[in-house]
């Protein structure tokens, strides 16, 4: 069996061993160690890293999220990259998030219970899924977890709707998801139809870093893209239970009225915080006269709803083009890039539907 290789962040005193057949990221998330990450699939680019010393080795078909340049430069996705033996010492490119204070956040597989499948929009469901009771399952607010589709590989990720309770965990042991139904996609066609009540799957994680920098020196503000609206949502009300007492500003996207997610939350959210505030855009629908919805997409109607970001912490979160044109604009308007948090809802691979 090869030797164990040990990996070393620099510029931190973060340290784990990693197994040479298996991925660096994986291998952190085993020992407790939080490195930056979403999709985990080579698409998202969340973390991407510079070896500075030691070996990483990889099949480059399978990180889609490099360019042929920073191949050249030595950058690498530590979801896809495994370690030489030996020390191998890598320099992640973004902000490393906070660290768990306890291995109870380590992702692990769960055998969940669905206990609600209901319709929410024609193309959305929100399921339900109940923990065993002896499961200790630790996540921060805009987390993700794997859900098993039977017969179909890789699993399907999908953010927690709500933020733990005040001990970390979900209240009262249930985790719920909005599902969209993609066409042709196999995984979510099987979530919306043959999942029911009482039926059983596993669930792995929590796993993700999408979330508020650790400072947040000015106002909120989110962006969503349809169901999207989940973690931008747990985000913002962790940050407002907590007592976060600067503005706080959602716009959600959807193309029509029939596809508005979430109005009853920002409702109760809007009474029972002075500070938040919200706004729905409509991309294929005017609204009717009088109507509270605005029109356009969020890229070309943000100036009026925002001027500068430049004070801002900015969450996005949606499909991969509505993420980029989101953040490209931003950045426009002053936002800084560290500032800026983004959780892509990726396809199982670039030519897949979902």
């Amino acid at each position: 069996m090869p030797a164990e290789a040990r990996v070393r962040i620099d510029g931190t005193d973060l340290t784990f061993p990693a197994a040479p057949d298996r991925p660096v990221l994986d291998s952190a998330l085993a020992a407790g160690v939080r490195l930056p990450h979403n999709c985990r699939g080579g698409i998202c680019g969340s973390c991407r890293a510079t070896v500075l010393s030691g070996t990483l080795d990889a099949d480059s078909s399978v990180q889609f999220a490099l360019t042929d340049q920073e191949r050249e430069k030595g950058v690498w996705l530590l979801c896809q990259a495994q370690p030489a033996a030996g020390e191998v010492v890598v320099r992640v490119h973004a902000p490393l998030p906070r660290q768990p204070k306890a291995a109870d956040s380590r992702p692990q597989t769960y055998l969940c219970e669905s206990v609600a499948t209901r319709p929410v929009t024609p193309r959305v469901r929100e399921l339900v899924f109940a923990l065993p009771k002896t499961a200790r399952f630790v996540f921060k607010a805009g987390m993700h977890v794997e859900v098993a589709v039977p017969g179909i590989e890789p699993p399907r990720t999908y953010s927690m709707s709500d933020p733990p309770g005040p001990d970390g965990e979900p209240v009262d042991g249930l985790l719920r998801f909005l599902v969209a139904r993609q066409a042709p996609g196999a995984a979510s066609t099987w979530l919306h139809e043959t999942l029911r009540p009482g039926m059983v799957t596993s669930l792995t994680g929590p796993f993700g870093t999408f979330g508020l920098p650790a400072q947040v020196p000015g106002p909120i503000l989110g962006l969503a893209g349809g169901t999207g609206i989940a973690p931008v949502l747990a985000v913002i009300e962790e940050a407002l239970s907590g007592g976060f007492s600067a503005p706080v500003t959602v716009v959600l996207s959807v193309r029509d009225r029939e596809e508005i997610l979430a109005m009853d939350a920002f409702s109760r959210i809007a009474r029972r915080h002075d500070n938040f505030a919200w706004k729905v855009t409509l991309t294929r629908e005017d609204p009717p006269p009088g109507s509270r919805f605005i029109t356009g997409r969020v890229p070309d109607m943000l100036h009026r709803v925002h001027g500068q970001l430049s004070h801002h912490a900015v969450l996005i979160a949606g499909t991969p083009g509505f993420v980029d044109s989101c953040q490209a604009r931003v950045l426009e308007l002053g936002a800084e890039p560290d500032r800026i948090a983004v959780d892509a809802f990726l396809p199982a691979s670039p030519a897949a539907s979902e």
